[in-house]
Formats: structure tokens, sequence, C-alpha cells
């Protein structure tokens, strides 16, 4: 006998739903609001818990195979020894060398130095560019130049402004702000001055040389940065992070060609100004695991002029 010839056959019971709560509308978004801003909370602290420089660098960080080990003048592959090449000995009497106070000197020339960089954060994924950062460098600072050392610190003014949004979509808005410098107590950022003006006589090899040797080099604590993100949802929560210090600005100036470290102005006469054109070229920095990339580059010029 097939089941459904059955006598008795069972009487279906009905169906039973558990009880569920009524949820509004409005009560789903906010859930879904706040599900995404903590998702967001978390991603921001997971990059801001390394800065973006460190993350960006795919080169390995170590000591140059040819560094010999020493700081003379005498190694050719030190830094003192390009140094003395374009300034003389340290050990020639100087201006202001080793003194907590800057001596009295003379001022002779005045040093205009004026640089713009660009730094652009561009999801690879989304092929976009999320941010675009813009930063602004100016410092003027007299200065004595003489056939000697001359050191003395100048003080640059440093800017930036940011276009874009770190995060976004239809429920939350991450924006960034960017403050340089000791955020204690704010200040220009300090430059270490090094002039000397170089004259070779003429000989029957080589011609008569007079040329400007100048050095820059920036404070790099006065240039860090710190990066802060501040996310707003829909329903007006508001989640601020802030990660680990950034040095891009540092890195744009590190990357100047010529170099800060040893700038030549050539066919250099006392009583007439000079100009030198200087730039960043543009780099590229990828990171992989955040599918970013950080494109950089600058440009400006250091003018020198009698007073």
């Amino acid at each position: 006998m097939s089941p459904l010839e059955h006598p008795n056959p069972p009487v279906p019971r009905p169906l039973s739903f558990p009880a569920y709560p009524v949820v509004s509308l409005p009560a789903i978004c906010y859930n879904r609001v706040m599900r995404a801003f903590v998702l967001t909370f978390l991603i921001s602290l997971l990059l801001f818990s390394t800065p973006l420089t460190a993350l960006a660098q795919s080169e390995e960080v170590g000591v140059d195979s040819d560094f010999t080990g020493t700081l003379s003048e005498e190694d050719e592959d030190s830094e003192a020894f390009e140094e003395a090449q374009l300034f003389g000995s340290e050990f020639e009497e100087e201006a202001s060398d080793g003194d907590e106070e800057e001596p009295y000197f003379e001022p002779t020339h005045l040093i205009t130095f004026q640089f713009e960089a660009k730094l652009l954060i561009v999801d690879t994924k989304l092929d976009r560019t999320l941010v675009e950062i813009n930063y602004n460098v100016r410092m003027e600072q007299e200065v004595e130049i003489k056939k000697a050392r001359f050191r003395t610190k100048g003080k640059a003014e440093v800017f930036s402004e940011n276009i874009g949004e770190l995060a976004s979509n239809e429920l939350f808005s991450c924006e960034l702000n960017i403050q340089i410098g000791k955020e204690e107590e704010p200040e220009p950022a300090v430059v270490e001055i090094m002039t000397r003006h170089n004259e070779r006589e003429e000989t029957e090899e080589e011609p008569f040389v007079s040329e400007l040797a100048l050095q820059l080099k920036f404070d790099k604590k006065f240039i860090m940065e710190d990066w802060f993100s501040n996310c707003t949802a829909i329903d007006g929560s508001v989640l601020n992070t802030k990660g680990e210090q950034e040095e891009f600005l540092h890195m744009i100036l590190e990357g100047v060609e010529p170099n800060l470290n040893s700038l030549t102005f050539e066919d250099f006469e006392p009583d007439a100004p000079v100009n030198l054109n200087i730039e960043t070229p543009e780099t590229i920095m990828e990171d992989i695991d955040s599918n970013q990339e950080f494109i950089y580059t600058g440009q400006g010029s250091i003018d020198v002029e009698p007073l």
C-alpha cells in the first residue's frame, strides 16, 4: 500500500516561525552605518599604526656596500670628504662653529629659498587619486660670503594644503588633516646654512674659477608630519585617529637635485645676483598591501643677492 492510500494519513502541522523583534527601517540603516563606521575605524587604526612612508618603501634600508666605516675628510667615500672639497677643512677658522649663540657677523648677501612640492595618494585598484597634498617651503636668510667657511641658521616657513579624502562612501567620509613640525610648539623649520666663496687661479691646464658653495640642511624634527584622519558618519558620529609621524616632505627635500648638501653657483661674482633652479624628480612608491601608490615631485629656486 502506498502512502497515498494509507487509511489514516498523518495530518500536517501548521508551520511555526520563531518570533523576531520588529526593527524599523531607520534602525536598520543606523546599524549599517555603525558597522561601516567601526570597520572604517579599524581600517584607520591599521593604516595609521605604521607610517605610510615606511609601508611604501620597498627597498631595504642598509649601509652602502662601498662605505668604508669612517667620517674622515681624507676618506673619499665619506660625506666629510665631499664637504671639505667645497667648503675647506672643518678645522679652519669659521664664523660660528660650536657656539650655542650665533656670534656677530657682517651680512653680505641674502639667500631666498622657495620650494613647492606635491604628493599624490592613488588607489591603484580603483585607479583614482584619493588625496593631493601640496607643500610650500620658503626661507630668507642673511649670510656672510667670504673665502672661508661660514655657518649660520635660518628659519623656513612650511605650509601644507590637501585636497580629497582618505576614504568615503554614502555612509561616511574621512578627511585628512596634516600638522607639520613640533606639535607642542609649532615654529618655523630650522635650516643649517654653510657658505664659501672658492677661487682657483688660471693655469695652463685650467681656466680661472670663481664659484659659490652652499649647503642647506633642514632639521628633520621640524618638518616631520602628524597625520590626522577625521571621519564623520551621516548620523553625525565622529571618529578621529592619529598615526605615527610621516616624513614625506623630508624625503622630497632629500631627493632634491642638485643635492642641497653640495650646491654650487658657477661664475660667481660677489656684487652680482645668482640663481639656481632645483627639482625633485617624480618618484613613485608602491604599497602593495593597501593597493596604493605615493607619487611625489617638487620644484623651486635658490636666489643669492648682494646686500
